[in-house]
């Protein structure tokens, strides 16, 4: 029985999102969320807890972004980190909805997930593409720590 469970929950979790906060804005990919008025949130919160904004494009199409989801499950810690650095913002990017006003107002997205940092005024200040934080079919807890870490002293 116990096996079967973790059958189940190893085939689930990939079709899990994993929330990052609290907020509407950061709890899945959505094509039917307005990015506008969730960055305008987004801002408004960074603002008032001190903390940049990380917007994360992608999609639930986006295999290695279940990935990232299910790494940021699994690794407490970083995210502990990251949320205490970040405000972070999804973006849904698909072919339902590719979000293009929002997205072309940044520097080129290379691939998804992709990470676009901003200050809390919306000013963006940093890109990372993410495949530099994949490690095998996962992402680096060193990698991720060094990330957060670059950006730690920057808010």
């Amino acid at each position: 029985m116990k096996k079967f469970f973790y059958i189940i929950a190893f085939l689930l979790l990939p079709q899990m999102t994993f929330a990052l906060g609290d907020k509407p804005y950061n709890s899945k990919y959505d094509p039917a969320r307005d990015p506008f008025a969730d960055f305008s949130a987004a801002q408004a919160d960074a603002s008032a807890a001190n903390k940049l904004i990380l917007v994360e494009f992608g999609g639930d199409w986006c295999i290695w972004c279940h990935r990232l989801d299910q790494f940021l499950f699994q690794q407490a810690e970083v995210t502990k980190e990251l949320e205490d650095v970040f405000v972070v913002v999804r973006v849904n990017f698909s072919d339902e909805n590719n979000n293009e006003k929002f997205i072309k107002q940044f520097s080129k997205i290379t691939g998804y997930p992709h990470f676009i940092i901003t200050d809390a005024k919306g000013k963006e200040i940093g890109v990372k593409n993410t495949g530099k934080l994949e490690e095998g079919k996962s992402y680096s807890v060193k990698k991720f720590n060094e990330f957060i870490a670059h950006w730690k002293d920057k808010k």
